[in-house]
């Protein structure tokens, strides 16, 4: 009896593929457009199964391999910039503001925060339990106002923030906090690490 095994070419009697053996590795990302500036609501189409992305879509996949074929677990090139998330909340939200922050750890960096219309997803649907189920979700304003500083030199660990929050006139002082920077994973904790990241609050009381 003849063993079953690879097609082979019936020319040169080369050894084929095993058509069983290729892999299909598809990615979907659904990015949040909460953080797109002008962009205040929307619905958003994407797969259960797929990606979720905070800052790119369509990125390259790289498969890590095992002894027996390739890793269940794919680590896309999306990343997460170093730096500080900063959320205004509704009550300390006035026409015409204007944020700056000072940042430091072993040094200090000073900038204004490009602030846009914050919201909140809503009404997420999905075709069907299945993991490769069509899903679709709107965006509405929440009234908060969201940004995000650059900080590449921003390491894991203590950061101390303090600013000034001006609206016409009226500059309010935003007394100093100690917050905690913290490692990412876009990917997944199997994946590399992005960039570390705070967040804080802007409150009528001041910076939380």
């Amino acid at each position: 009896m003849r063993e079953s095994g690879p097609p082979t070419d019936p020319v040169n009697a080369t050894p084929q593929p095993d058509p069983s053996a290729r892999v299909v590795a598809r990615t979907a990302a659904y990015a949040d457009k909460s953080a797109v500036p002008g962009h205040h609501g929307g619905v958003g189409l994407w797969r259960r199964s797929g990606v979720l992305a905070t800052a790119a879509v369509g990125a390259a996949l790289s498969l890590g391999c095992t002894a027996t074929g390739v890793s269940p677990h794919a680590c896309t090139e999306i990343g997460a910039p170093a730096g500080v998330a900063v959320t205004v909340v509704r009550e300390a939200v006035s026409p015409a503001m204007t944020l700056t922050l000072r940042i430091c750890q072993a040094d200090c960096v000073e900038q204004p925060v490009d602030l846009v219309p914050g919201s909140i997803t809503v009404g997420a649907t999905c075709d069907s339990a299945d993991p490769d189920a069509s899903c679709s979700a709107s965006s509405s304003p929440d009234g908060t106002m969201r940004g995000f500083v650059d900080v590449p030199a921003l390491t894991v660990g203590d950061v101390r923030i303090s600013g000034e929050l001006r609206a016409g006139a009226s500059r309010t002082r935003l007394e100093e906090i100690t917050v905690t920077a913290e490692a990412t994973y876009p990917n997944g904790r199997d994946c590399p690490a992005g960039g570390p990241q705070a967040s804080i609050r802007v409150t009528g009381a001041g910076l939380r």
